[in-house]
């Protein structure tokens, strides 16, 4: 019998872990969360993201078409939360657009107009991609400035950092953090056993 690869078998560790939890939930602030997919999906899933992130920009948008169009639509609902990582330049500047759209109710559209022109990133044009994802840009503008929506962003670093998050995108199923394979197949595959179990269709652990 040939042996099996370490690798597989860290990576089946890392998704049961994710899985079957270990404590209690992470504590994340979602009120006026914008939600992405049926607001009565029986999973909730929750992404730490980076607006200066190149990853981030490939994973979130494939699993906001699978929440909203794809396999998990019905299935599973999913929220942003603003995490700028210092390593990529403008995060900062990033992060508070992604904040100033979310405190005006376009955090989806906003978010996905900016990973969709990732690569043609310019603070200039922040203002511009609010215009085009259907914001007022005055009303946008002014939150840019706003002490507050900067305490907001900070907030959620600082949430992040308590809830074990290093990098981005960091994925919370259930409020569980998800350690598993980051591939957007695998992503919606757990999500699919999550939902799964709370529907009663896979057996439960022992508490």
């Amino acid at each position: 019998e040939k042996q099996k690869d370490p690798e597989i078998l860290r990576e089946f560790d890392r998704r049961g872990s994710s899985m079957l939890g270990s404590g209690k939930p992470a504590t994340i602030d979602l009120a006026g969360a914008s939600w992405a997919g049926d607001e009565k999906a029986p999973v909730s899933v929750v992404v730490y993201s980076c607006a200066r992130c190149p990853f981030c920009s490939k994973s979130v948008p494939q699993m906001y078409l699978a929440v909203t169009k794809g396999t998990l639509k019905g299935k599973a609902r999913l929220a942003i939360r603003p995490f700028p990582v210092k390593s990529h330049e403008y995060s900062k500047e990033g992060g508070l657009a992604m904040q100033a759209a979310d405190n005006l109710g376009r955090s989806w559209p906003y978010l996905l107009k900016l990973y969709e022109q990732f690569d043609m990133f310019c603070v200039g044009r922040l203002a511009d991609l609010a215009e085009e994802s259907g914001i007022d840009r005055a009303a946008f503008e002014a939150e840019m400035k706003k002490s507050s929506t900067a305490k907001r962003l900070v907030a959620a670093k600082k949430e992040g950092l308590r809830n074990q998050v290093v990098a981005t995108p960091t994925y919370f199923i259930s409020g569980k953090l998800y350690n598993g394979d980051m591939k957007t197949i695998a992503l919606v595959d757990a999500i699919e056993e999550e939902h799964d179990r709370i529907s009663g269709k896979l057996c439960k652990p022992n508490p």
